[in-house]
């Protein structure tokens, strides 16, 4: 299964959500996945690392536009590197090339790539791992503040998961997280 994780590029080595994010690639790579990333820094790395420690397979969407501003390549954990022009072409190939997403914290960045997925890939859930974050609120807000937006029942296309297990087990056995106790809509 391909799985895109989208989250912040803020996260660095040792803090929380950095490490979070390490455990996630390290238990999409265990399930022998594919993972496509944003290819860069903080969770995009981290995830990276731990998919790649784990012996899956790491592609990195990278573009021009984002290498302009913030000088740098791939992180040393990507085996295959996608590169576009645009953040629109990058974005979208993240979301047209995957099976699955995850969404982990991070800014208003993060937050576009999630309503770009949904609107865009309703056909199945992307899961948002809002633990110990403030994606939990901003999420959480958005989809109260727009609901009126949204066509009926389309909140049941996100799957909100306490920590990156819950998160990991919906992409793998969607049937079974509905029943659990860490999942939330």
């Amino acid at each position: 299964m391909r799985i895109t994780v989208f989250g912040g590029s803020e996260p660095r080595p040792g803090d929380a959500a950095y490490e979070a994010a390490y455990q996630l690639g390290r238990l999409i790579g265990a399930d022998h996945h594919t993972v496509l990333t944003g290819g860069y820094i903080g969770t995009m790395e981290a995830v990276s690392r731990g998919v790649a420690e784990a012996g899956g397979h790491v592609i990195g969407v990278t573009c021009a536009e984002i290498e302009a501003w913030r000088p740098g390549g791939p992180n040393r954990w990507v085996q295959e590197e996608v590169r576009f022009e645009t953040l629109r072409e990058r974005l979208y190939s993240l979301i047209d090339q995957c099976d699955a997403a995850l969404v982990l914290p991070g800014g208003i960045g993060t937050l576009a790539e999630l309503a770009a997925m949904w609107s865009h890939r309703e056909h199945f859930p992307p899961s948002i791992d809002p633990d110990r974050s403030r994606m939990a609120r901003c999420s959480g807000g958005f989809l109260s503040s727009f609901r009126c937006l949204c066509p009926r029942g389309s909140s049941k296309f996100v799957v909100f998961c306490c920590g990156h297990l819950p998160g990991v087990c919906h992409v793998n056995h969607p049937w079974r997280i509905n029943q659990s106790s860490h999942a939330r809509r």
